[in-house]
């Protein structure tokens, strides 16, 4: 009984983490879809956050279009850092439901081992994932008005995803160790 009950919580987290995973896809996509005048207001609300709060702790003047610049990439990084820490769990989920499956009737030889291949396999298949949908974003917004296709995006994207999963990684791993002290 416990361990159907077991189950069924790690089903419901696959899927609420798959929802997730697929929310921020979407959000991504509609942010791409965006005309370049759309955009650019958003980044302009951010960007005169930014800048107000520079004057107040400093005197310098401030090269606005490098602030827009730093402002959208970073936004760029930061949607694609979450999107790869989602692709981790969701995939980490997935994963684990097939392999209950399919080990129902055998028990791996060396489960260290295993689990650290696994982490592996999860970090490249989320990166590999969330780069190949970088990429596919960058060719949509080739087809927006006023948006272009940019390489140097593709790459802080990338970045992004590589980032999210290390960090999503990390906090399993440190997770992973506590539950075996406790």
């Amino acid at each position: 009984m416990a361990n159907t009950d077991t189950n069924k919580r790690k089903r419901i987290l696959t899927i609420i983490y798959c929802a997730i995973t697929l929310g921020i896809m979407v959000f991504i996509f509609a942010q791409s879809a965006m005309p370049d005048y759309v955009s650019d207001e958003e980044s302009s609300y951010i960007v005169d956050i930014v800048k107000g709060i520079i004057n107040t702790v400093s005197n310098s003047t401030i090269d606005l279009e490098l602030l827009t610049t730093i402002v959208r990439k970073l936004a760029h990084f930061t949607e694609y850092m979450v999107f790869g820490a989602s692709l981790v769990l969701s995939i980490k989920s997935l994963a684990e439901i097939i392999s209950a499956r399919k080990n129902k009737e055998t028990v791996p030889s060396n489960q260290e081992e295993t689990k650290s291949k696994s982490l592996i396999l999860w970090f490249l298949l989320a990166w590999a994932f969330g780069t190949l949908y970088a990429i596919s974003d960058e060719l949509h917004q080739y087809f927006v008005p006023g948006r272009s296709c940019e390489v140097r995006d593709m790459c802080i994207d990338s970045a992004g995803v590589a980032v999210g999963c290390i960090i999503c990684m990390i906090i399993l791993k440190n997770l992973n160790k506590k539950r075996k002290t406790s």
